[in-house]
Parts: structure tokens; C-alpha cells; sequence
């Protein structure tokens, strides 16, 4: 039975459709970059749990998990994407710092650094496009992080 031209066209739109809403729902999907409004805002939850009255390394698998689905350590990292799970897991934005995530010449940076003070410790991450640290460490006298640091925001999207 051959079908219509109607009926094939029909079909390779809803094909069409089903892949393109699937890649839209997909964390990363979306590439961002230095003068890019595009915020990612990653479907998937972190499974770690956060615990509120426990301590910085009490909550180090959550932080690294909540880094880890942000894409850090990969070419695909949205930094609004991690402070925006960070603080969904529970973490208080006014305690999350971090250096830039472009260079002076708005290009990406060999490194990132991002901070979260927490129970008189620091949650410190460092990475890249292609690795990832994370570790509990005790402040220094200008906080979490060393040299010049912005403090976290989200924007209103």
C-alpha cells in the first residue's frame, strides 16, 4: 500500500517534532557563551541530598553533583545553570562566589573557580572543559576564593 504525499509529509513533520522537542528538554541542549542571553535550566535534579544543619563536607556530593549536571568539566558548562540548581538544592545565593566566566577579551578562560560558604567552611570547585575538582577547604581571609570574584546572581529569565 503506498501512502499519499500527505500522508508522508504529515509523518516527517511529526518525526520532525518529536526530535526537536526531545533535543529542546535536554540538559546542554542549548549552547551559551560569552554575550549569550541563553540560559540553560537543566531538567534533571540532583539525586545527592542536601543537608541544611550539616556540614561543607556533608554536602561536597551534592555541590559536585549540582557542578557535574551544569556541565562542568565539559565544553557544554552554563554557569546561571549551576548557581540556579545550587540554590534550589539549598544553598543561599548571597553565599556563592566565583570568577569570571569570560576573559577581558570575552573569551573563555582556561579555568573556572566557584565558591559557596557554608557551615565556617568553603565548598570550592575548579574546572574546565575538560576536568573537574571539588574539595571542602577552610576560608582564607578574603573568603572561598582567591583573586578577583563576582558574586553569584541569576537573571530574571
Amino acid at each position: 500500500m503506498r501512502k499519499s504525499p500527505t500522508a508522508r509529509s504529515l509523518a516527517v513533520l511529526l518525526a520532525a517534532s518529536f526530535l526537536l522537542a526531545g533535543c529542546a528538554s535536554l540538559p546542554g541542549s542549548e549552547t551559551t557563551g560569552p554575550g549569550s542571553s541563553a540560559t540553560i535550566r537543566p531538567t534533571e535534579k540532583p539525586k545527592a541530598t542536601f543537608y541544611p544543619s550539616g556540614s561543607a563536607k556533608d554536602n561536597l556530593p551534592v555541590f559536585k553533583e549540582v557542578l557535574e549536571l551544569a556541565g562542568a568539566g565539559t565544553s557544554r558548562f552554563d554557569l546561571e545553570s549551576s548557581i540556579f540548581l545550587l540554590v534550589e538544592a539549598g544553598f543561599s545565593i548571597d553565599s556563592i562566589t566565583h570568577t569570571s566566566p569570560v576573559t577581558k577579551i570575552q573569551g573563555q578562560p582556561d579555568s573556572i573557580s566557584l565558591g559557596i560558604s557554608f557551615a565556617g567552611e568553603c565548598l570550592v570547585g575548579q574546572f574546565s572543559t575538560s576536568w573537574l575538582t571539588t574539595d571542602v577547604l577552610e576560608p582564607t581571609a578574603s573568603g572561598c576564593l582567591i583573586g578577583k570574584v563576582q558574586k553569584a546572581t541569576l537573571s530574571s529569565n
